[in-house]
């Protein structure tokens, strides 16, 4: 079973209510040096660029870590940035990880906790 995670900016004190609104508010910054960071963490990583339009997601492209042993998807909105990092088929563990390195807080999108920091 592969739980899902996404991470951004934010406090684990607000909840979910509190990441969304931290996540629509905060940008992580440009895709290049979260891939670095992320690939430190997961040497095995490889990085492909999908550029598969999504609905309501006009101009967008998706950057995907595949045999990390976690998956990552870091999705560029139109102004450069980064917003939200998908992480799948993971431990909480690595979930934790990414989150320290990054600074960030992860929302488990099965149980809705909000975690990290």
């Amino acid at each position: 079973m592969s739980y899902d995670y996404l991470l951004a900016r934010g406090d684990v004190t607000g909840g979910m209510e509190g990441f969304a609104e931290s996540a629509a508010a905060y940008t992580l910054g440009p895709v290049e040096p979260l891939k670095i960071a992320i690939s430190q963490l997961f040497p095995p990583l490889k990085w492909e660029l999908s550029t598969a339009s999504v609905p309501g997601a006009d101009g967008m492209v998706s950057w995907f870590g595949y045999l990390g042993p976690a998956e990552f998807q870091l999705t560029i909105e139109p102004s450069g940035e980064v917003r939200v990092i998908g992480m799948s088929h993971c431990e909480r563990a690595e979930v934790e990880q990414v989150a320290r390195a990054l600074n960030l807080v992860a929302f488990d999108m099965q149980s809705t906790e909000v975690f990290g920091g």
